[in-house]
This record gives C-alpha cells, structure tokens and sequence, in this order.
C-alpha cells in the first residue's frame, strides 16, 4: 500500500503539469559547532502535505497553525553522521512572504529557520540528510539544497550560494533517497584565503575607496610655497612622504576594522558612508590647494578611522565565530593593505613621470583628477543624504569594471 500511495499522487499531478508548481528552497548556513537551515516552503504544496487549509488563510496562517507547523517541520527532517548517531533539529523563527519563480509567477512562502546541531564530539561537516517536507504527499515536488555560508569553504555572504544537489522522488526506487552532504574539505586557510580575497575586492569594487586613494597621489610628488603647490620633491620625498600617509591611513582604519567588526563602536553605517565622501571631498579640494600641507598624517590617519568602520561592516554581517572572525579581520585587513599597494604601485610611478617630464601637464592633469573628485564626492554625499541615485553614482558604481583601461590610459600617457 506504500507504494501505491505515491504512485497514486504521481497520477493527480499530472493535471497540474499545465500549471508548474513552486520548489522548496534549503539553504544552509554552516557554522563552527551547528547548521543553520532556512526552508523556503511554497504555502499551497505544503497546504497539500500539511492538510489544513494555508493558503487561502495566509494572513493569519502563522497564529493559527505556526507550532503545529514547526512540529511537523521536525517530523520530517531527520539529520545523522556517518556513524548514524542522531542530531538535534529544532524549528526557531516562522514568518510569512510573497515570493516568484519565473515559470510559476508569485505565490505565498512560508520561511521557517531550523537549527541543526550533531552530538558533542561530532563533526558538522559530514552528515545525512533525510528530509521529505512536502514531497511525502507531492511526489513532483523538489528542493533545492544551497550553502550559502561555510566560512571554511570560502562561503560567505559576498559570495554566490553553491547549489549542491536536490531532494526529490527517486522513481526507479520509488523513494525520497537520503541526501548526503560532505564539506569535509573545508579548512581555516581555505577561510582565511576567501577574506583576503574580499579585502581586495572591497577596494577595488569600492569606487570611493578607490578614488580617495587615487585623490592622495595627486600631491604627494608637490612641494608647497606661498599656499600653492609648486615644485617637484624628488623621488625619495615622495616616496617617504606617501609611506608615511598611508600608513597612518591603514594604522586609522585597522583600529576601526577592529572594533566595528567587535561591535565595539555603535555607529550608523550611513552616515559612516556620508563621511567618506567628505573625506574624498576634502581630500580632492587639498590636491588643489594645500588646506591641510604637513598634517597629512593625521588627516588621513582620522579618514582611516571612518573608512575602517565602513570595513568592518562587510565582516560583521557575516556572523563568524570568535575562532573565525579573528582570521577574518587579519585577512581582510591584509588584503585591503594588499590591494592600497597594487594601486600605489601601478599609478605613482606614471604620476612621478608625468611630473617629472612636463609640470603644467602635471598641474592639469593634478587639477582636473581633484576636479572630478569633488563632483563625484558631491554626487555621493547628496545619494547618501537622499537615499536617491543619481546618474553620476550610477556611472560610477560601474567604474570597477572600466579601471585597468584607466590604469592603460595613463601609462600611455606617460610614454
């Protein structure tokens, strides 16, 4: 009689194959010590399995049947290790959206959080998954399996989700057949490698960030006489002068990554985002005249303070362990650092030229990189003010994907 059942409801769906029905979504969030799971639950299949009226009583479906809901979330997940000792799986938060799948159009879904933890002593990384939600009545229903956090694995919250199988109806056995996950190739170095590779990311797809460095080089090579920028200081000043800057800069914003990311320092991350297009602004306007001349150090040194907070806000949002978030920070730290040098060394040697060479060139091409600066840290700080995109950000959200061809523009230019 068991299998006949499913054979049965195989048949009734064939009269919804007209209209295609929403799949299940599972993503999980590995941690050090449990998984967290969040099932995307399409309200009207699980109405089906569940049989109780959901989806015509939307409104009220998570005060009138949200425990006997997450009971029945707990009958039909059962997680093992390879040694077949049992997890503890428990349902936490139920809420309600609206959601869209391209070929079913909107629908209701029921989001339901599970907290997955194995026996003490046991490995996270390795288990079997025996789930059927759904699909023990709807035997065309699928879902999805994702990670979409393993820090080990280099997955983040930065990172695209890894599709990693789908449960469904086995029709040769005519069985859900268990799902088996193996993560067991993740490590701290794989995690440590992952942050360094977004603290270079962070800067290079973070145009102001890009552009307040770019915005220091324009008067690094200058010396000031009479409040204007004049003559060149040689290679060795220049070179001594910009060391001392951004290490003041990277000592700013290493202290802030810190205590941000510790939550240390309670702060508002817009207005953290306005202050760093003032930052460029003040910046840009000291490229053109010398407002701040021989305080270099401490000015970049307080920027440093309020681009670190905006640092740490990448990190905190990724919920790591106490284990993790220390080689989190050291990562993504090294890796901003990592990337601060790359774009030193590939733009100050062509400015040194370019100063060197022709100095009314130089003064152009100083007051025209400064003049830009100011209208696109203009643009920022009215978007930010605002909540509102301009047509100026939007062009400059896109600027990443065009900087090697900039970077190509001046080194021709310096031939």
């Amino acid at each position: 009689m068991k299998k006949i059942l499913p054979v049965f409801f195989l048949f009734l769906s064939l009269f919804a194959l007209a209209h295609p029905m929403p799949n299940s979504v599972i993503s999980l969030n590995v941690k050090e010590q449990n998984i967290e799971a969040t099932l995307q639950l399409p309200l009207k299949e699980l109405e089906i399995a569940f049989g109780k009226s959901l989806d015509n009583r939307a409104a009220i479906v998570i005060d009138s049947f949200g425990q006997q809901i997450k009971d029945y979330i707990q009958q039909h997940i059962k997680i093992t290790s390879d040694n077949g000792q049992i997890w503890q799986v428990t349902t936490n938060d139920i809420s309600l959206t609206s959601a869209e799948q391209e070929a079913t159009g909107v629908y209701n879904e029921l989001i339901i959080k599970v907290l997955a933890t194995p026996p003490n002593g046991v490995s996270n990384r390795k288990f079997r998954f025996d789930y059927d939600v759904i699909l023990h009545q709807v035997v065309t229903h699928s879902a999805l399996v994702k990670i979409e956090q393993d820090w080990s694995n280099g997955l983040h919250a930065e990172t695209q989700p890894l599709e990693v199988g789908v449960v469904a109806w086995d029709i040769p056995s005519n069985t859900i057949l268990p799902f088996h996950v193996n993560l067991s190739e993740g490590s701290f170095w794989k995690g440590f490698k992952s942050m360094f590779r977004l603290g270079m990311s962070h800067i290079y797809e973070g145009t102001d960030h890009l552009l307040f460095l770019l915005v220091l080089l324009l008067s690094a090579p200058l010396l000031v006489e009479n409040r204007r920028w004049t003559s060149y200081i040689g290679l060795k000043a220049s070179l001594w002068k910009l060391l001392k800057i951004i290490t003041a800069f990277t000592i700013g914003h290493s202290i802030t990554l810190l205590l941000g990311t510790l939550s240390w320092i309670p702060f508002s991350s817009r207005w953290i985002e306005i202050m760093i297009a003032v930052s460029i602004l003040v910046s840009a306007i000291h490229a053109i005249f010398p407002i701040f001349y021989q305080k270099e150090i401490f000015v970049a040194a307080g920027f440093g303070l309020i681009h670190g907070l905006a640092f740490s806000d990448t990190l905190t949002a990724l919920d790591l362990s106490k284990t993790q978030m220390a080689l989190s920070i050291l990562g993504f730290n090294l890796g901003i650092e990592a990337m601060q040098l790359f774009v030193m060394a590939l733009f100050l040697p062509c400015l040194l030229i370019i100063c060197i060479k022709n100095r009314l060139v130089y003064k152009k091409f100083r007051l025209g990189g400064a003049g830009f600066a100011i209208i696109a840290a203009l643009a920022w700080v009215i978007q930010r003010i605002t909540g509102s995109e301009n047509i100026l950000t939007q062009c400059l959200d896109k600027a990443p994907t065009y900087f090697l061809i900039f970077a190509s523009f001046i080194f021709l230019f310096t031939v």
